[in-house]
């Protein structure tokens, strides 16, 4: 197959538009779709639908896309990993991070790692929720990620790293009869106004299926989507937030606020570290794999203490 026109097909999905495409790729629109047609007549059936606002893919289509995607990604990684043979490991490395999760301080550690070990690798780091994070591993978009997940998806490998227990995060103002060492039981969160991320995030469904479990009706203030706005709505005592232990310690960040842990079962989140099954990964990739499970391991507490100080993730090794 003529990699020239894979590439055209893959931008034409990409942009939604044989016009878009064009002008993007600098070639005449005419031929590009012809170029598109050729890979029908290759693939014996229609790939895109066109119409008035653009072109979809068939089912064919998208399964064709997905194979295009490995295929040139494959392609550029064994480019890489030729120029890399006599220059030491280089390219670009995406890794994803989960909202909400030790894996932000993490990765600024494997970052001043990465940067010492392998100055010719670059690292993007984008955050996102699972279900974006994990369909971008999927789709080759994506090296790596950390993940928050309860059940395991179809198409990826995990390496689990940590385990934390869910807490409550509240001004004392918002429980002042509790003590700091007392867990919260579900009655007592039944009362209490909750600041939670949305329903696609792993957090919030493992809170709901407690909530379900417990007979809970909760009182959801607001979903929030930022650390930093969470933060400052928590330390005014405008309600509370159930986070994992570590990012619950981050927030708390003074004696004002108080981190308890939750009372029940399954009140545990795993974080994994994630990658694609199907597709080679690069040894610029694996590298980096093997750097953020080995920080992990000697970073992350296995069963982090609720009320402990602050401090997010320690800079010792």
């Amino acid at each position: 197959m003529d990699l020239r026109r894979l590439r055209s097909f893959v931008k034409v999905v990409d942009l939604g538009s044989i016009t878009r495409a064009a002008d993007a790729l600098h070639i005449a629109q005419p031929a590009l779709s012809q170029q598109i047609l050729s890979i029908e007549r290759l693939f014996g059936q229609p790939l895109l639908v066109r119409g008035k606002s653009g072109v979809t893919p068939t089912k064919a289509g998208r399964i064709a896309y997905r194979h295009a995607q490995v295929m040139l990604r494959q392609l550029e990684q064994a480019k890489t990993d030729v120029r890399a043979a006599g220059d030491g490991l280089q390219g670009r490395v995406s890794v994803g991070v989960v909202p909400y999760s030790c894996a932000s301080g993490l990765v600024l550690a494997l970052m001043q790692e990465v940067a010492n070990r392998y100055p010719q690798i670059l690292l993007h780091i984008h955050e996102n929720f699972e279900g974006v994070l994990a369909g971008e591993l999927l789709q080759g978009r994506m090296d790596l990620a950390f993940l928050y997940e309860l059940t395991p998806r179809p198409g990826l490998l995990y390496s689990p790293l940590n385990v934390e227990p869910l807490c409550v995060v509240a001004a004392h103002a918002m429980a002042p009869g509790l003590a700091f060492d007392q867990a919260i039981d579900p009655a007592t969160l039944a009362e209490l106004p909750l600041l939670l991320p949305s329903r696609i995030h792993a957090i919030r469904q493992m809170v709901e299926a407690y909530f379900e479990a417990n007979r809970i009706k909760p009182r959801v203030l607001a979903e929030i989507e930022s650390l930093e706005t969470l933060c400052a709505a928590v330390r005014d005592g405008l309600g509370v937030a159930i986070l994992p232990a570590l990012a619950a310690r981050a927030v708390a960040g003074g004696p004002q606020i108080v981190v308890k842990p939750l009372l029940g079962e399954a009140t545990e989140l795993m974080l994994f570290l994630c990658m694609a099954e199907s597709l080679g990964p690069s040894e610029a990739v694996l590298a980096v794999h093997d750097l953020a499970a080995d920080l992990a391991g000697r970073r992350l507490p296995a069963r982090p203490e609720p009320g402990g100080a602050p401090a997010a993730i320690p800079d010792g090794a």
